[in-house]
């Protein structure tokens, strides 16, 4: 039952979405600005279900790949190698960003298991070992045992911060506020695009889409799977700010230092909690990034799964997440840098899926009017988010 559950389409999406990004970016948001920017986690949640739907329903009538159809219905050749290099280019790019944040969120929890356990070991051989683990699990092609464990300590954990979310009496009609009037200035920018890029999820409309046709029958258990899974990865990252906005103000350069936070459920264990939920949370994402890239690769290029080029563009993005990771040794800019850089790639994500639903098929039933109107209004607010953002990284 565990494995069908976590294995379902709709659920694989929001397990790759609440990573050690959306922990930190939550966290930090919770901290900074309070319940300020609930809105953002409300508004992208619901376009992260509007997208997903669209995406699933268009690979479910097509029997084809997200990134397959997109190029297929293209037959200008110049557009569709045009076409073909801005997907890929984007999910590799953005997918890179994710590894370095998720291997930086695996290196937090691994820093307070080894703490814990009074074992010192440098940051780069803990990187090392990550990725070589990683890469190991790649080849062999085998982990569902282990990512079933890892989702079950990374649930443990979100259930907490739904628990704590209550236990810290929050003023639900300031919660209401943030939820429903939107906070949006240069300060907070960046924040907002944070939040945004770590639930949008770029790689995942490829990756739903692709295994969408392996478990469906019908487009009415798409739908309700896809809301009902991307809801509860909605309602976990807003529980998650409201606990941390208890902490309001504080100077939080660890995102584990919250465990106080987790003393009234778990007493003594809340340290070993918030560190095992971090590694696991990381751990299945630096997973998932990797070959979501190698599975939108072999689309673009009809090339086979699990061969050799499906394994060396794995590889390829454990290996610039490594190289990243190690560099810099501030896990939590790390992990913030690769939020907003997807963020800021989202208005290419917008525009491919405007293209396609634009286009006159047979493969798949018209999409109406107001589909149109919803993604081109997604596509101009992810344009918006997009230009503040490099505004505020240049000081313009």
């Amino acid at each position: 039952m565990i494995g069908r559950l976590f294995f379902n389409p709709a659920f694989v999406v929001t397990a790759a979405f609440i990573g050690p990004g959306t922990i930190t970016m939550c966290i930090l948001t919770g901290t900074n600005y309070g319940f300020d920017l609930l809105w953002a986690v409300l508004c992208s949640t619901l376009i992260t279900i509007f997208i997903q739907n669209i995406a699933a329903r268009i690979s479910f009538y097509s029997k084809k790949g997200l990134a397959t159809t997109i190029l297929g219905n293209e037959k200008n050749k110049i557009l569709k190698i045009l076409l073909l290099c801005l997907i890929f280019s984007s999910i590799f790019i953005g997918n890179s960003a994710y590894e370095a944040g998720n291997l930086s969120g695996t290196l937090i929890g691994t820093n307070g298991i080894l703490n814990l356990l009074s074992v010192n070991l440098s940051n780069f051989i803990q990187l090392m070992i990550l990725c070589i683990v990683i890469s190991i699990l790649i080849f062999i092609n085998n982990f569902k045992i282990l990512s079933n464990i890892l989702m079950l300590i990374v649930a443990l954990m979100s259930l907490s911060f739904l628990i704590s979310s209550f236990l810290t009496k929050p003023d639900f009609i300031e919660i209401l506020k943030g939820l429903f009037i939107p906070s949006f200035n240069s300060k907070n920018v960046l924040n907002i695009v944070g939040i945004v890029g770590t639930t949008v999820v770029p790689y995942n409309l490829f990756l739903h889409a692709a295994l969408v046709n392996k478990k469906y029958k019908d487009i009415n258990s798409i739908k309700l799977d896809t809301i009902i899974a991307v809801s509860i990865g909605g309602v976990i990252s807003i529980c998650i700010i409201v606990t941390a906005a208890s902490l309001q103000g504080a100077n939080i350069t660890n995102p584990t230092e919250i465990r106080g936070l987790l003393e009234p459920l778990y007493g003594n264990i809340s340290n070993w909690i918030i560190n095992l939920g971090f590694f696991c949370a990381g751990l299945t994402s630096s997973i998932t990034a990797p070959i979501a890239a190698a599975i939108i690769f072999c689309e673009c290029f009809n090339l086979k799964l699990n061969g050799f080029y499906y394994k060396l563009v794995s590889i390829s993005v454990v290996l610039i997440g490594f190289i990243f990771s190690s560099i810099y040794k501030l896990p939590i800019q790390i992990i913030l840098f690769a939020q907003v850089a997807n963020g800021i790639l989202l208005p290419v994500l917008g525009l491919l899926l405007f293209i396609l639903i634009n286009k006159k098929t047979n493969e798949f039933p018209k999409n109406n009017d107001f589909d149109k109107i919803i993604l081109l209004l997604i596509e101009l607010f992810f344009i918006l988010l997009c230009v503040s953002s490099i505004l505020k990284i240049f000081n313009v």
